[in-house]
């Protein structure tokens, strides 16, 4: 008696019987395959997108922050260069790294920049366009005036589309987003697609 199958030795009974019972096996086998490999790509999918995630770009918390030179992009100081840090003084300071000017950055660029103007006497913060057409960007943003801040200084990176060589910004993301104490960085996003509703408050809390 074999799984509820007699089998007689030598039969078409026990040939029937052979077959069903290696049948099921081979079955079962199947299926655990199959449920191993759903898993293992669900789990490399998981993985995947957890990498994807990391996304570094610019000084990480720790670090320090190293004078750099940035130009004004519109107004009576147009062209003209200034150092964020320096500007800054004893004050904390937000750094706002542009990297592409798209809807989703004015508007999380937009929510910053109003919680930052309603601080100005305990922060500092500066949003810096990255390019490597300066005189370009000066005419985009001379267009974009409107959609930008009036109280915060809005400035252009001249050292080209990766910004200051020593802070390591990443060209493939939307926004880096530096917040530093006493020239020393607290903590760092890097966005790929920035979020009003998602990133706003991650952003703020250590400020």
């Amino acid at each position: 008696m074999f799984d509820g199958v007699y089998i007689e030795h030598g039969s078409k009974l026990h040939k029937w019987a052979y077959l069903m019972v290696t049948g099921g096996i081979f079955m079962r086998l199947l299926w655990l395959s199959t449920v191993i490999i759903i898993l293992s790509i669900h789990s490399g999918t998981v993985v995947g997108q957890e990498e994807v995630s990391k996304v570094f770009s610019g000084p990480q918390p720790g670090e320090p922050l190293v004078a750099f030179d940035v130009q004004y992009a519109f107004g009576e100081k147009a062209g003209k260069t200034m150092d964020p840090l320096k500007a800054a003084g004893e004050k904390p300071i937000l750094l706002i790294f542009v990297h592409q000017l798209t809807r989703p950055s004015i508007g999380l660029m937009r929510a910053l920049t109003q919680f930052s103007e309603q601080h100005q006497d305990v922060l500092y913060t500066n949003m810096i366009f990255l390019t490597d057409d300066v005189t370009a960007m000066r005419q985009r943003l001379a267009r974009a005036r409107q959609a930008l801040p009036t109280k915060t200084p809005v400035t252009i990176a001249p050292q080209g589309i990766e910004g200051p060589g020593a802070y390591g910004l990443n060209r493939n993301v939307t926004l880096t987003i530096v917040f530093g104490k006493r020239q020393s960085v607290v903590s760092n996003m890097a966005l790929i697609e920035p979020s009003v509703q998602a990133d706003t408050v991650k952003i703020l809390t250590p400020i």
